[in-house]
């Protein structure tokens, strides 16, 4: 159904948010139903984003069949990885992240210029001790790679004291360790690799920022539109997103119907954009 002009210049507005300009199509058109600025399909934002012209990546991606681990409540399955960066510099990085499967939320982060096996336990340590405060499971999964911070006589002691049944991805169970890898590519692409970084209290900065972006802020489809702070302690909740694209699609029918212009969408379409990207700041890519 023809998205009416004021729909079409809500959609050229969000697009225009230099806030969310790193976020995925998905997630800045879930942000968009939340606030009420947007209400048609996703498949028709990805539409008319394609026929503005406001963004190349609207054509879905092929996705190799596979099937991850998927958690059914939050502290089911913990994830934890470690990945490196260099500022400029010139000081080399690790990021300790763990992470929930069920909800995407980072539970624990931290940024050291050593390696440590302490410091890793340690994040998970405090990933735990959050857990401790929503408790969904008595029992924890921690799903690791096979790197020596994670395959040593201290990671398995404090695992084996705390209770922690720990699988290594690819080897013990089949999926593999993605869900983690994930986001600190989405780290490093949205983030990292987007601005300078000079030293090591900037990378602490951009750490903070991009954790609350991504803790907070950013709806997700895969959580039906939360965010991953809010499927974390409000599993049960339901954001009723639909319920405002059925309303949305009831009061743009009435419009169109009002104005007769559903038969002669392209052309209507063709007329409608040209002027509206006139007179519109953002950049086509």
């Amino acid at each position: 159904m023809q998205l009416t002009i004021i729909e079409v210049k809500q959609i050229i507005e969000v697009m225009s948010n230099e806030s969310t300009k790193s976020w995925s199509l998905a997630s800045i058109y879930l942000k968009a139903v939340r606030d009420g600025l947007v209400t048609c399909g996703l498949s028709t934002f990805y539409l008319y984003i394609k026929i503005l012209g406001l963004r190349s990546d609207t054509k879905p991606k092929y996705i190799k069949q596979f099937h991850p681990l998927r958690a059914l409540f939050p502290n089911e399955y913990i994830h934890a990885d470690i990945t490196l960066f260099k500022t400029i510099n010139g000081i080399k990085h690790y990021i300790y992240l763990v992470a929930d499967n069920y909800s995407r939320k980072v539970l624990s982060y931290a940024v050291s210029t050593k390696f440590s096996v302490q410091l890793r336990i340690d994040t998970i340590k405090a990933a735990l001790n959050l857990a401790q405060n929503n408790i969904q499971t008595k029992q924890h999964i921690l799903i690791t790679d096979a790197g020596i911070e994670n395959e040593n006589k201290d990671m398995d002691k404090f695992t084996h004291t705390n209770g922690i049944i720990k699988l290594v991805a690819q080897r013990e169970i089949p999926s593999s360790n993605s869900l983690i890898e994930a986001i600190n590519k989405m780290l490093k692409y949205t983030c990292l690799y987007t601005k300078p970084i000079p030293n090591t209290e900037a990378l602490i900065d951009a750490m903070k920022e991009f954790i609350y972006e991504h803790n907070h802020l950013k709806p997700m489809l895969i959580l039906g539109g939360k965010t991953p702070n809010e499927a974390y302690y409000q599993p049960e909740s339901s954001l009723h997103l639909d319920k405002l694209i059925a309303e949305g699609r009831y009061n743009r029918k009435a419009h169109n119907q009002r104005y007769a212009c559903g038969s002669k969408r392209k052309l209507f379409i063709s007329i409608l954009f040209v002027p509206i990207l006139e007179h519109s700041s953002i950049e086509r890519t």
